[in-house]
């Protein structure tokens, strides 16, 4: 086990401080589409927009369990306070293929966090040393507060897609200031207003090779079991806990509406209605069902890596399939919730409408999307999953 600059005691203890401020802010945050400086500057001070730094860079690294847990934790404070902190995490973690003297411009010479999207939506041709990068990203969650961005790109030369050595369509991530991208705003939604996933663009960017990771790149320059985690495993490994944090925030939420809410055709306390009851724990039965399963598929990939073996396509799939599961057991929580509530639920000020939408916003994640049970489904029945990547 390697060590860490800040321990999951000090930044789980974090967690108080933003609990203390974050209610008052809440409106402010979705009218202005993105994080307060209070609350960047307790995440920042903490190393909770550094859970996967690696520690080389003076980040925690944090285990990917107690991550699940931190990640969880934080979303049950706030959506997108939860959102940011994981999509952060994914961009820290890819530090760790970067060679060193890139790494150590982001994060210790410009003390950078970094925001962006990986799907390779740009175009990257290749020069001798270096890339001509143009193209347009969506979901920069968080860009307005990172000065650094990251970009997935499709690499062509001689003006033709290049394709790996499997015969795929090659693919890269390409790292540039933030200040040399246009941040377009387009993050006008109904869910997670406050991560600022605005799109963003460049043109002729000239991008150093130095400053690229090809995708699926299984050689780390950085130690550790954080780089030898699947790629697209470890995106939902950050990801899925945002949506069990949610559910957790919205049967906490339930639970005090319950309390004093006497709907017309009852008359009754609704927590002390047989129906409100069984809604309920059927709620937190789904929520704490796909809360164990989560961890326990995480923790296989991660003591098996970490022990120096390469996790199995059958544990990857488990995975993926536990990703799907975490949205869909939320979604449930947040549907009965929100049905058993009636027109209690709809006002801001209860908050359960909120949560109920961020769910919804999160669940369109790619990395959450129900196509992660029919691809687990097939490794499991013995096919062939084709080029999909798990």
């Amino acid at each position: 086990m390697r060590g860490s600059s800040l321990s999951a005691r000090q930044m789980f203890d974090a967690i108080g401080k933003l609990q203390m401020i974050v209610e008052p802010l809440k409106s402010g945050m979705d009218r202005e589409r993105k994080l307060p400086s209070q609350i960047l500057e307790v995440m920042r001070d903490e190393g909770l927009l550094s859970i996967w730094l690696p520690i080389e860079y003076g980040g925690p690294e944090l285990d990917m369990p107690e991550s699940v847990r931190l990640i969880e934790a934080l979303a049950q404070v706030d959506g997108a306070i939860g959102w940011c902190a994981c999509t952060s995490a994914i961009n820290n973690r890819l530090t760790g293929f970067l060679p060193t003297t890139s790494a150590r411009r982001i994060f210790l010479e410009d003390r950078a966090f970094i925001a962006g999207a990986l799907m390779p939506s740009a175009k990257a041709t290749k020069l001798q040393d270096a890339y001509i990068v143009s193209g347009r990203w969506g979901y920069g969650s968080g860009i307005d507060h990172c000065g650094w961005a990251v970009g997935g790109c499709s690499v062509f030369e001689e003006g033709k897609p290049k394709q790996d050595q499997n015969g795929l369509p090659e693919a890269l991530l390409a790292f540039f200031p933030t200040e040399q991208c246009e941040i377009i705003d387009t993050w006008d939604v109904g869910g997670l207003r406050a991560t600022g996933s605005h799109d963003y663009q460049v043109d002729n960017l000239l991008v150093p090779e130095t400053f690229t990771v090809p995708v699926g790149f299984e050689n780390p320059v950085c130690a550790g079991a954080h780089y030898r985690f699947p790629w697209y495993s470890a995106q939902g490994t950050a990801i899925a806990p945002v949506m069990l944090g949610l559910a957790q925030s919205a049967l906490d939420r339930y639970r005090q509406i319950s309390a004093s809410r006497i709907p017309r055709v009852t008359a009754t306390i609704s927590r002390d209605d047989p129906v409100t009851q069984e809604v309920v724990g059927r709620a937190a039965a789904a929520l704490r069902s796909a809360r164990a399963f989560l961890r326990e598929a995480v923790a296989d990939i991660w003591f098996t890596v970490e022990a120096g073996s390469k996790a199995s396509l059958e544990q990857r799939a488990n995975a993926r399939m536990a990703f799907a599961h975490s949205a869909e057991a939320a979604k449930y929580v947040a549907r009965a919730l929100h049905d058993d509530s009636g027109g209690a639920g709809l006002y801001e000020a209860q908050g359960l409408h909120r949560i109920f939408r961020d769910i919804h916003a999160a669940s369109q994640h790619a990395q959450l999307q129900k196509g992660g049970f029919r691809t687990s489904g097939q490794v499991f029945l013995g096919l062939d999953i084709g080029r999909a990547r798990i």
